[in-house]
């Protein structure tokens, strides 16, 4: 981010739970503008669907586009068409396919403000399948993290996988660190 926007670029943080490391992974595996291209391209057409889906009309996505905080998230690279895309699908589907609105909520757990809010609203009303299916996939995506980090831990042990799981180990660590640090320094 330094070497394309210069030496004055702050350092951003990365506040987000392990299992957000596989959309990172995908995006981080190309030079950066092309990552940060593929990102927004992506997140912003998963937006721009989750909000036609809910306001079916011919100028939504115009409107969608030119939403200001549209803007904002280009500038700095956020997951908000990400989040926006999945609460907004949750909300679509919540009626018709409850178990579907589950997981996408699930989903938005590398958000955990949402954890609070989202729940209350769902038990207020009566909404069970939802509250399960996203329980569910929290559950799955804590455990596929944790069974990663388990899988580097094991592949130490063993001669063939020793060097392949100590760089992924490497990874996660030089990954995390700096986040870790900040938040001492700051909290």
């Amino acid at each position: 981010e330094q070497q394309l926007f210069g030496a004055a670029t702050p350092f951003y943080g990365w506040h987000y739970p392990p299992f957000f490391f596989a959309i990172a992974f995908l995006v981080a595996a190309v030079p950066y503008a092309w990552g940060l291209a593929i990102w927004l391209g992506a997140s912003f057409a998963a937006y721009l669907a989750a909000i036609r889906a809910i306001l079916p009309r011919r100028e939504t996505l115009l409107v969608a586009a030119a939403f200001p905080a549209v803007f904002v998230n280009v500038g700095h690279g956020h997951n908000g068409f990400l989040t926006a895309a999945l609460l907004g699908g949750a909300l679509h589907w919540l009626d018709r396919r409850p178990w579907l609105a589950g997981v996408l909520i699930g989903m938005l757990a590398y958000k955990p403000q949402f954890g609070v809010l989202i729940p209350i609203a769902l038990v207020a009303g009566g909404r069970w399948r939802t509250i399960g299916a996203a329980t569910a996939t929290v559950a799955a995506l804590v455990a596929i993290s944790g069974a990663a980090e388990i899988a580097g831990g094991i592949g130490l042990l063993l001669p063939r996988t020793r060097r392949a799981a100590g760089m992924g180990l490497i990874l996660l660590l030089v990954a995390v660190l700096p986040a870790n640090i900040q938040m001492l320094l700051l909290y």
